[in-house]
């Protein structure tokens, strides 16, 4: 397969590209002149097939070109700005970084982290961005040539369940994924994409950017998120689609119902949610405020992000459902009576292995061309995939298995409860129990109205021992409960 900038270069150069609402437009030939441009200064700085640039950059244009750029030279690291200087070294030194990208602000604080890592500032240039090294434009050569096996795109998994490892992912992953993307939302030159996830995860990457621009339609780039401009975005730039996680769905729902309710973004054809499980309650709601289909997802980091996906009418649409297959296989291993067991993948958009691991962790991970993801899951007679739950999470209470992600669908239906978050607590003589953190509404349940509301749904062992009414629930960076981080942080042991 070819390289994703030889893919984007067959779109018509004369129809936008890339909206900053900020710094104005791009054309799709600007676009990838912009790109060439840096991928040319980053072959003048070393970066080759194989080699990382990784970079620090808030949102905007300036990540969306350098992450094209860096495409067109090597291998693309974006990381996470918000991240202390700590967590920054590990990740750059995690991804194996020859370069990092950053703003002028930033660019003394990286210098002084003293990694031996060279630090090239991002500047505004006549082609939207380019690198300055020491206060003077890179001079360009000419970068090598790349082929679709090599690699294009280097990320830390979460390491929610376990220390991170590094995934690369070639430009034959990252376009087989896009393409499923394509096919499952409909996506064309009419649609205009608004990219509220983070450019350096794998759901922003991939069904925020590649995905809308491959189509050969645009996207709208704010630099952060910011759910009161989300309206007008949408009615300024005509967006027919965004995609995030269940969190900003939830507060845009908020900022929606204040905008006067259905029909506040009439252009809006789909939403579309991964990452993290979508509540029945909230979908239904989007789906009322915008008179569209919510599009239920489910992808990995290892996989280029899509895996599965609910389909758009007149295809049904399944709450709780991440829907079937879309563009890779999917089978259920170690499936026991009741239909569950391990999720596992395979597939042209899969990584062959993880980068710079103990072996013995690709033996477990990659069995005979399938990826175990480490999510349970069963599938339907239509084929559709339902998670439920990751099975590290699952709760051991002195050996009957307790699936947060029942309890918190339970818990949720109280009219009371805004978020909840089920973890497990030590117990001395069960070895674990159930315990949730819930973020209420105005009006909020007392802990014992939640456990008796629980316990008309739920098996006893099931029940929540301790419920905890709390301000905020940890979180990743892309709406990940971070549960391994919730007893510490309520205080809970």
């Amino acid at each position: 397969m070819a390289t994703v900038i030889e893919v984007l270069g067959r779109n018509r150069g004369d129809t936008a590209g890339v909206v900053d609402p900020q710094r104005g437009s791009l054309r799709h030939d600007e676009l990838l002149e912009g790109a060439g441009h840096i991928a040319g200064q980053l072959a003048a700085l070393g970066i080759g097939p194989g080699a990382t640039a990784a970079s620090v950059l808030p949102g905007g244009t300036a990540a969306t070109l350098v992450y094209l750029g860096t495409l067109g030279a090597g291998r693309a690291a974006p990381l996470n700005p918000k991240l202390t200087p700590r967590e920054l070294v590990e990740q750059l030194v995690g991804v194996g970084a020859s370069v990092v990208l950053t703003t002028p602000e930033r660019a003394s604080e990286l210098t002084e982290l003293a990694t031996g890592i060279p630090v090239v500032t991002v500047e505004p240039g006549r082609r939207g961005f380019e690198l300055t090294d020491r206060g003077r434009p890179v001079r360009p050569a000419s970068p090598e040539p790349l082929r679709g096996t090599d690699g294009a795109l280097v990320l830390l998994t979460s390491g929610t369940t376990g220390a991170p490892k590094r995934v690369s992912l070639t430009h034959d992953n990252l376009l087989h994924a896009v393409a499923g993307i394509i096919d499952t939302l409909w996506l064309s030159e009419a649609d205009c994409g608004l990219v509220l996830m983070p450019q350096f995860h794998i759901h922003g990457l991939q069904a925020g950017v590649l995905a809308p621009l491959v189509a050969g339609g645009r996207i709208v780039v704010p630099e952060r998120f910011d759910v009161f401009a989300v309206p007008r975005l949408c009615a300024e730039h005509r967006v027919t689609w965004y995609t995030a996680v269940p969190p900003m769905h939830a507060m845009i729902a908020d900022r929606a119902a204040g905008e006067g309710g259905v029909g506040w973004a009439p252009g809006i054809r789909l939403t579309r949610s991964s990452s993290a499980p979508m509540p029945p309650a909230l979908q239904a709601r989007i789906e009322a405020l915008l008179d569209a289909p919510h599009l239920e997802a489910y992808g990995m980091t290892e996989c280029a992000h899509q895996i599965s996906s609910n389909l758009l009418p007149p295809e049904e649409r399944v709450p709780g459902s991440v829907g079937p297959a879309t563009g890779v296989e999917v089978r259920i291993a170690d499936e026991r009576d009741d239909g569950r067991g391990e999720v596992l993948v395979r597939g042209a958009s899969v990584t062959a292995a993880y980068e710079a691991v103990d072996p013995q962790i690709n033996a477990t991970a990659f069995t005979d061309g399938w990826f175990r993801t480490g999510d349970e899951g069963k599938i339907d007679v239509a084929g559709r995939l339902t998670l439920t739950g990751r099975l590290k999470e699952i709760i051991n209470r002195g050996g009957e298995k307790v699936r947060p992600r029942e309890v918190e669908e339970v818990i949720a239906s109280h009219p009371g409860v805004k978020e909840v978050a089920v973890f497990a607590v030590p117990h001395a003589r069960l070895g674990e129990d159930v315990a949730a953190a819930v973020i209420p509404t105005d009006d909020p349940p007392s802990p014992r109205e939640l456990r008796e509301h629980a316990r008309r749904e739920l098996a006893a062992f099931k029940v929540p021992r301790t419920v905890r009414l709390v301000e905020r629930i940890p979180r990743g960076p892309t709406g990940k409960i971070q549960r391994s981080r919730l007893a510490s942080q309520l205080d809970e042991v």
